[in-house]
């Protein structure tokens, strides 16, 4: 009688233990964890890295709402994750993707591309974005040029000489996410769960990976290595001709995995965490 008790009171448990064992996240021996912020963000979207100032701009939604409310807003860190000013922009419209070029920063926000002035912390022109549903991510070219999806869409924009305009309408990137800039093609990766290349002359597609998951952050790394981030919590380090490597999984703990950045010098990983209201900072090793 007491052995059975004993067993009907150990099995729940052991139940419990290892259910809590299947909700842990995973990090790659690959991976090693630098820094992480308070959880003193708003909705942490996207982290970039402005080498030249050396510091991190975040973008914050302050909501999910779709609203164009204007308390959206850009956070800016140190390279060593310091939280130098929270907010440094603000009336935003839930900022999400960010690019950089020359003292301009660019961000996303709803159905325009704010951009702002780093010198001085202010926006200092708001370009709409005609047709546009919800422009998420943003990536700019080496002329200046800057690309913008839109994850309730069926295009993806861009803003050229003060001018906005479809680059592209297709299904074939509709609710697409994640771009970059890699030469002369713009990758893009989205809700079609691939990474794809599309020539920024004549606009062709080409698939690189399948199976993908929902591709929020992405950057090349070259030769054929590419770091993506599934907004769930899911990121990976794809490579031509080979599985794609887990680097990192907060999917269980149901921690997202925003718009990352990447910081080639020192091999840095930056993964805003969105409704969890910070970012972490990983170095990746050989």
């Amino acid at each position: 009688m007491k052995k059975n008790c004993s067993v009907r009171f150990f099995l729940p448990l052991l139940l419990s233990a290892t259910a809590l064992i299947a909700q842990e996240a995973f990090q790659s021996e690959r991976l090693e964890k630098l820094w992480q912020t308070p959880p003193v963000m708003k909705t942490a979207e996207s982290a970039l890295y402005d080498a030249a100032r050396k510091v991190i701009y975040v973008s914050n939604m302050a909501g999910t709402t779709g609203a164009k409310t204007g308390q959206g807003f850009i956070a800016k860190l140190s390279a060593t994750g310091e939280v130098l000013a929270l907010p440094w922009v603000t009336g935003l419209n839930e900022p999400k993707g960010l690019g950089l070029f020359g003292n301009r920063l660019y961000a996303t926000g709803v159905d325009e591309i704010a951009e702002i002035d780093i010198d001085r912390g202010v926006v200092t022109q708001r370009y709409p974005v005609e047709k546009a549903k919800d422009l998420n991510d943003l990536a700019v070219a080496s002329d200046g040029t800057v690309y913008a999806s839109d994850t309730k869409g069926r295009f993806i924009f861009m803003l050229k000489d003060g001018k906005t305009s479809v680059f592209l309408e297709s299904d074939d990137i509709a609710r697409c996410n994640g771009l970059f800039v890699d030469g002369d093609r713009l990758l893009v990766g989205g809700a079609k769960s691939r990474l794809a290349a599309i020539d920024r002359t004549t606009k062709a597609i080409t698939v690189l990976f399948e199976k993908t998951g929902y591709i929020d952050g992405l950057w090349a790394l070259g030769n054929g290595k590419f770091l993506t981030s599934d907004w769930r919590g899911l990121v990976q380090l794809l490579e031509t001709g080979k599985p794609p490597v887990k680097l990192l999984d907060t999917t269980p703990v149901k921690m997202n995995a925003a718009d990352l950045s990447w910081i080639p010098e020192e091999k840095i990983i930056l993964v805003p965490t969105f409704a969890d209201n910070r970012v972490f900072a990983y170095r990746l090793r050989d």
